[in-house]
């Protein structure tokens, strides 16, 4: 800052002594005509405004690769984050389809058990589950769903799926686990992204 002072004085001095008519380099400008005063302050404050724009474009330069460390920290800090906060919920075991008679004994449910788990690191919020029949048979619903507000790290949830057959006969055969899909989407404690329901055999 020192030396741009003094390139500015030095500049000024120059251009109020070229300015007079009378004035040359080293002389005691107080008599008339022997230094342009006007001169030599807009020369001064030209110079010194183009210097110290050099000077904070040469320091942005310079500070620019700072800067861009910092950024991709701070973005580096944030995928941390979010990887710990991100939930992982996978499928743990399907049950094999039983039956039992319907809650008005008019028929026959057939009905499936299904675990999850959450094995991430973040709560699961909003967990939906659904399974799905896609097999020949006579089946209502052909899906069930099943819903959980929040699922926290380490913990299972068992959710149970009812359907009304219409026929009823080998159920290993009638009803094989391939016949059988279960998914389901969650969401992490933001709210921010919906990951699916993992099926570790898949």
């Amino acid at each position: 800052m020192f030396l741009l002072l003094l390139v500015t004085a030095a500049i000024g001095y120059a251009f109020g002594v070229l300015a007079a008519p009378d004035g040359h380099f080293l002389s005691n400008p107080r008599g008339s005509h022997a230094f342009e005063w006007d001169v030599a302050s807009i020369a001064a404050t030209a110079v010194g405004t183009v210097l110290l724009a050099a000077f904070t474009g040469a320091l942005a330069w310079t500070t620019s690769g700072d800067v861009s460390a910092t950024w991709e920290l701070a973005d580096l800090t944030r995928q941390d984050q979010i990887s710990r906060d991100r939930p992982v919920v996978v499928i743990v075991g399907i049950t094999r389809p039983a039956t039992r008679s319907s809650a008005d004994g008019s028929g026959v449910q057939c009905f499936q058990r299904a675990v999850v788990q959450n094995v991430g690191l973040g709560p699961a919020v909003r967990l939906n589950v659904r399974m799905r029949y896609i097999g020949s048979e006579e089946v209502a619903p052909r899906e069930g769903t099943a819903f959980t507000a929040a699922l926290m790290p380490g913990e299972n949830d068992v959710y149970e799926f009812n359907f009304d057959v219409a026929n009823v006969r080998d159920l290993a055969d009638q009803f094989p686990l391939t016949d059988w899909v279960l998914e389901g989407d969650y969401q992490d404690r933001r709210l921010s992204e919906s990951y699916p329901l993992i099926d570790p055999r898949a």
